[in-house]
C-alpha cells in the first residue's frame, strides 16, 4: 500500500526538471521512484530552505539470491538532506548532498530492526552532458549493513530552444555490497515537472523511473 500511495502521489503531481537532486526549491516537493524485477525504492522530499530537506524513503529487495543477506527485505526511513556545495558556471552547475536518518529495517523471517542511514550525492549537468553519483549506507542493529553505489553518466541528443519534450540518453552503474554489479542503458524523457527513464540492464532486467516536481 506505501508503494502504491507514493505513486499516486507522483501521479497527482503537476520547475523544468532533468536529474534528482535531494535539495531543491525551497517550499518544492519532489516525487520519486525506480522499480524492477528485483528491487524498488520510493521517495518523497519535502525542501523547507535553500539548503535542507526532509525525505520519507522505503526500500524493498524481492530477490533473495540478489540479496547481500540472502533473504529478502525492506527498509523504511525518514532522512534529512543538506546541499554542501553548489557550483554555477556558464551553462552548467554542479552539487554536492549529504543526508542522514533513521528508520526500520525489516529482514525475511526477522524481527525488525532499528535502521540507521547515510548518503553521499555529487552531480554536474550540462545542457548536452551529465554525471552523477551515489552511495547509501544501511546500518541495522543486527543485520548484516548493507550499501549501494551508484555511477551515471548521460548526454542529450538535441538541445530545444523552447519548451518540449527533452531526452537523454544514460548509462548507469549500481552495485549492493559486493554483489554483482549491474549495468543499464536508459532513455530519459522529461517535459516541464515530470522525468520518467525506461531501460533494460544488460542481464535483461526492465526498469522504470520516475520523478516530479511541484
Amino acid at each position: 500500500m506505501l508503494r502504491l500511495g507514493f505513486f499516486i502521489l507522483a501521479l497527482l503531481g503537476t520547475s523544468q526538471i532533468s536529474v534528482a537532486h535531494p535539495v531543491i526549491f525551497k517550499g518544492g516537493i519532489e516525487l520519486q521512484g525506480e522499480t524492477q524485477k528485483k528491487d524498488s525504492a520510493f521517495s518523497t522530499t519535502y525542501t523547507f530552505s535553500p539548503y535542507w530537506a526532509v525525505a520519507a524513503q522505503y526500500y524493498e529487495m524481492r530477490e533473495p539470491s540478489m540479496s547481500p543477506l540472502g533473504r529478502t527485505f525492506e527498509a523504511s526511513t525518514v532522512q534529512i538532506n543538506h546541499l554542501l556545495k553548489r557550483w554555477w558556471n556558464e551553462g552548467s552547475q554542479g552539487n554536492i548532498y549529504l543526508g542522514a536518518g533513521a528508520g526500520v529495517f525489516a529482514p525475511q523471517g526477522l524481527p525488525s530492526e532499528f535502521l540507521a542511514r547515510g548518503e553521499v550525492n555529487a552531480d554536474w549537468e550540462s545542457t548536452t552532458l551529465y554525471v552523477a553519483a551515489r552511495y547509501i549506507y544501511l546500518h541495522p542493529d543486527f543485520s548484516e549493513d548493507v550499501d549501494f553505489k551508484k555511477l551515471r553518466v548521460g548526454f542529450a541528443p538535441y538541445v530545444l530552444e523552447q519548451e518540449g519534450l527533452n531526452s537523454w540518453f544514460i548509462l548507469e552503474w549500481r552495485q549492493m555490497n559486493t554483489e554483482k554489479a549491474e549495468v543499464t542503458p536508459l532513455l530519459r524523457f522529461f517535459f516541464r515537472s515530470v522525468l520518467f527513464e525506461l531501460g533494460s540492464s544488460l542481464d535483461g532486467d526492465f526498469k522504470f523511473n520516475f520523478m516530479i516536481h511541484y
